[in-house]
């Protein structure tokens, strides 16, 4: 099935990001509100730009883009793994 054509866009510049070394990214009805861990000299703002000329590739209407940066992503108690793409729905990806 793999991830939507939007989630694909993402990962790609989250992916390109080299200071980025764990995210989380939440829908929101603009875009995505992204979760980093980061080395301190990442560009949010370059980071959320370049997201955002993804989504706007992919088809998003002036897409809205933040960038947090987090100590740790949370992880599932059982598993142990992140989950990477939270939808507006709630569903997990």
């Amino acid at each position: 099935m793999g991830q939507p054509p939007c989630a694909r866009s993402l990962t790609t510049a989250l992916l390109q990001a080299a200071e980025v070394s764990e995210y989380q990214v939440r829908e929101t009805a603009r875009g995505a509100d992204i979760a980093v861990v980061a080395d301190t000299s990442l560009d949010g703002a370059a980071l959320a730009a370049a997201v955002e000329q993804r989504l706007y590739q992919a088809g998003v209407t002036e897409p809205h883009v933040t960038i947090r940066r987090v100590k740790a992503i949370a992880r599932d108690r059982k598993t142990g793994k992140a989950r990477r793409f939270l939808s507006l729905d709630g569903s997990a990806t």
